[in-house]
């Protein structure tokens, strides 16, 4: 199924920017290759409008859609076992002591991997 839904006409975010990795991500998880046959765009209006008048594809937070699927203008699609993999960069000065409670932050950042 993953292969034949990388295969389909796409929308999806400039590369470089976080959404984008978090779907390129989708894509790796899956074993399957990234699409081909995309549009990039950040333009969260103008990926709807796309999407809305021609059979390309995107994947896009339920709560951006609400109002086309209630309207019925856009069909959402359920994905199931989904994850998305984060990472978290932190950059402090080597000179300057963190505060405590940055200093409890990355602890507890650092728990959870």
């Amino acid at each position: 199924v993953m292969t034949r839904v990388s295969g389909l006409p796409w929308v999806l975010p400039r590369e470089g920017g976080g959404f984008q990795r978090q779907i390129a991500s989708l894509f790796i998880n899956a074993q399957v290759p990234e699409p081909r046959n995309v549009i990039r765009c950040d333009s969260l209006l103008t990926t709807k409008a796309i999407v809305r008048m021609t059979d390309r594809v995107t994947i896009l937070p339920r709560h951006v859609v609400e109002a086309e699927l209630s309207v019925g203008v856009l069909r959402a699609i359920e994905l199931r076992d989904v994850t998305f993999q984060r990472r978290i960069g932190i950059r402090a000065l080597a000179e300057i002591e963190l505060s405590p409670l940055a200093a409890r932050f990355i602890e507890v950042l650092s728990a959870e991997t």
